[in-house]
């Protein structure tokens, strides 16, 4: 079974051809948790000690004064870390003499700049000052610096969400703050606190409370709006604050992710803790970013098949997520939803219980969304993963659009669609993806039996290739390509898997009109390279060796050696199977061309027009 460690992030390789996914699995939740979920709060005393802030009041010149003076200290307060940062980098480079007394100096002066840091901007945030933004800004920059956030303390980005959560601040000193809280977060050793200290609620209470920043003071949602609730009913937000909210809660799901891929989450919030419970009721709220947030936390913690199992059998997860994809238009959230049920889709026992639930109508809706190819993407990739080793999810691929028998969509099926999205797209990942499911349609057929009769077996195949003359042409895009090795194998394994019937062969013999798909045959079974020519056949004085042809040359890695003969097998079968089910129909120069690769013969020297068009 494929197996998907990947967290909210992007994983190279075959399956996801560079594109994102998020990993999946779950912890079992006890029914009273399940339904007691204590809520996130967006606490307005985070920071102990903190004094009240000032009104916003008209600034007097002598206040005025007084902020340009602590916005000045905070600027040569940098400079004097920067300075004794310089120093020491030289001292220790050998460049300035100095002893050790000497670097254990500077390294305390250090630190006691960094301290006046906090206690300059704790100033500014009491006497609500016009320049919070600007010096949350400085901070921001100097922490993207690796030196930045070295030497800061561990409750840097605790105390920093304290200042964000004060319902007083204002929507610019908010965001500032929020902006700087992510450039913190960049390092893992504040993420490793945030876990260790129990407080990633404080971060998901800032996204929640991001939702009522833009409110009028009479709609306006509660000051410690709760995690859990689905229907925080803000006005639509002014096009200047979703400006600054958007990329901010965009940058804050970013580590979040980043967060919640790392071991420690799965120890500090289990699946019964409240911060998952409340996660998972996010997954029915309105707002996207709260959405995309609770798809990747949930992905991240699923890290086995048992909790995949859990989170589907136990707790219905994946009804909430298809009932999003049938729904929502926001192209985040889709491919949040997407990934996340692609994975979820692992674990085969799960595969019929998501198919029940309408799953393959849900996505299809993804499929025509042509103005986004990545949802294009995420939707061919979850419709192979749903129907991959899942007889029941591809006859469901295969229902009619329309069961009425007098309409047009009687004769079409899901598969016609994404067999027509195939042909349009020009994306290379989705082509790939709607292969790669026509090849697991095909081997998910081939081992129903003997669970499922071999008379269903065959009907379900006639219905295949009878409604879909074309299903054998995705395959194409996997033997022409040489990118992916492995998907090119899965494409001649196809390709022999559908010439086993006659009406498979009947759609395999078309594909072969192709002269690039036909000399990627001659290629694959000889081991050679082909040449056009007007002569007839080489003649067997002129053969390679089979046995040297299937070695390999002695430099050859043993791995793709062997992917090699696997592949001539396959092509060797495919040709065999053709002969049989389809040689009698088949132009006399193509048939013997046939033969003669079956025979072993290295190359064929005839023009390949010749051979597609016959004599």
């Amino acid at each position: 079974m494929e197996k998907s460690q990947e967290t909210c992030k992007s994983s190279p390789g075959p399956d996801d051809l560079g594109l994102s996914n998020l990993s999946i699995n779950i912890r079992e939740e006890s029914p009273e948790t399940e339904s007691s979920h204590s809520t996130v709060q967006n606490s307005s005393s985070t920071a102990k000690g903190l004094p009240p802030r000032a009104a916003s009041l008209s600034t007097s010149p002598r206040q005025e004064e007084k902020e340009k003076e602590m916005f000045a200290a905070l600027g040569a307060i940098f400079q004097h870390a920067q300075d004794i940062e310089g120093g020491y980098a030289l001292s220790a480079a050998g460049f300035v003499p100095g002893d050790d007394n000497w670097i254990l100096r500077n390294v305390q002066s250090r630190a006691g700049a960094l301290r006046d840091v906090r206690a300059t901007l704790d100033q500014l945030w009491w006497m609500n000052s016009q320049f919070m933004p600007a010096a949350a800004e400085i901070l921001a920059d100097a922490s993207r610096d690796p030196q930045g956030t070295k030497h800061g303390p561990d409750d840097t980005v605790v105390w920093l969400l304290g200042l964000a959560s004060e319902p007083d601040t204002d929507l610019d000193d908010f965001v500032a703050l929020v902006n700087l809280v992510v450039a913190y977060l960049a390092d893992e050793r504040f993420q490793r606190h945030l876990l260790i200290d129990r407080y990633l609620e404080k971060v998901l209470a800032v996204l929640v409370g991001s939702y009522s920043r833009t409110s009028t003071p009479e709609t306006s949602a509660p000051t410690t709006p709760s995690a859990s609730a689905p229907d925080i009913s803000d006005p639509p937000p002014t096009s200047e604050a979703e400006q600054l909210l958007s990329p901010m809660r965009n940058a804050l799901n970013h580590v979040l992710s980043d967060i919640s891929a790392l071991p420690e989450f799965a120890y500090a919030y289990p699946l019964e803790s409240p911060l998952v419970g409340s996660l998972r009721l996010w997954l029915s709220v309105s707002q996207p970013a709260l959405q995309v947030c609770a798809c990747i936390m949930l992905g991240n913690l699923a890290r086995s098949d048992e909790v995949c199992s859990i989170m589907v059998q136990n707790f219905n997860i994946h009804e909430p997520l298809i009932k999003s994809l049938s729904e929502t238009a926001d192209p985040q959230v889709l491919h949040a939803v997407a990934s996340f049920l692609k994975n979820l889709s692992l674990m085969p026992t799960n595969k019929d219980c998501i198919g029940k639930a309408g799953i393959i109508e849900a996505m299809s809706r993804l499929w025509s969304m042509e103005t986004l190819p990545q949802v294009q993407y995420s939707g061919a990739a979850l419709a192979r993963q749903v129907v991959n080793g899942s007889y029941s999810n591809v006859l469901r691929l295969l229902t009619p659009l329309s069961m009425d028998p007098d309409s047009p969509a009687h004769s079409r099926t899901y598969l016609s669609v994404l067999l027509r999205l195939c042909e349009k797209t020009d994306q290379e990942s989705t082509t790939m993806e709607i292969a790669r499911l026509v090849t697991a349609v095909c081997r998910t057929l081939s081992s129903a039996k003997p669970s499922v009769a071999p008379q269903e077996v065959e009907r379900t195949q006639l219905r295949l290739f009878g409604l879909h003359a074309d299903v054998a042409r995705p395959l194409c895009n996997l033997v022409l390509q040489s990118k992916w090795p492995v998907l090119r194998s899965e494409g001649w394994f196809a390709f022999a898997l559908m010439a086993g019937s006659e009406q498979g062969a009947a759609a395999v013999g078309d594909v072969f009109d192709n002269v690039d798909v036909f000399r990627a045959l001659v290629d694959v079974v000889t081991g050679q390279q082909t040449r056009e020519e007007e002569e007839g056949v080489e003649g067997p004085e002129n053969a390679v060796a089979r046995e040297s042809s299937e070695a390999g040359s002695a430099s050859e890695d043993p791995k793709a050696a062997e992917m090699k003969k696997i592949d001539r097998d396959n092509g060797r079968v495919l040709i065999s199977k053709l002969l049989e089910n389809r040689g009698e129909e088949m132009t006399t120069m193509r048939k013997r061309a046939f033969e003669d690769l079956l025979q072993g013969r290295a190359y064929i020297h005839r023009s390949f027009s010749q051979l597609i068009e016959g004599p």
